[in-house]
C-alpha cells in the first residue's frame, strides 16, 4: 500500500520521475549501453523512436490514472454498503449497531 502511495505521489507531483519509474520497473535486465547514451543525452533519438517512448510513457499514464479511479469508485460503494447496513441496524434494533451511537 506504501509503495502505491508513493508512486501515486510521484505521478502527481513529479511527473518526469513517475515516467522514470513506470520505465525501470518494468526492465527485466540492466540497460544497454545504447539506452545508457540516450538517458546521459550523449546520443538522440530519432523522431520515430521518441515519439513510440513518449507513446508508452502516456499509455502508462493512463493506466494509472484508470486504477486510481476505480479504486475511488470501489471506496464509494463500500461506503454506501456501511450507511445502508447502518440504517437497517437503525430501523430493526433501535440502535446503530453493537453499542449505542
Amino acid at each position: 500500500m506504501l509503495l502505491l502511495v508513493l508512486v501515486n505521489n510521484l505521478c502527481v507531483h513529479i511527473k518526469p520521475m513517475y515516467q522514470l519509474y513506470c520505465i525501470l520497473k518494468d526492465w527485466e535486465e540492466p540497460p544497454t549501453p545504447d539506452k545508457i547514451a540516450v538517458t546521459s543525452c550523449k546520443k538522440k533519438l530519432d523522431g520515430s523512436t521518441k515519439a513510440e517512448y513518449m507513446k508508452k510513457l502516456e499509455n502508462v499514464s493512463e493506466n494509472i490514472k484508470k486504477v486510481f479511479e476505480d479504486q475511488q469508485v470501489w471506496a464509494r460503494v463500500s461506503e454506501n454498503h456501511l450507511f445502508d447496513y447502518l440504517c437497517l441496524m437503525y430501523h430493526s434494533t433501535g440502535t446503530m449497531g453493537p453499542g449505542k451511537i
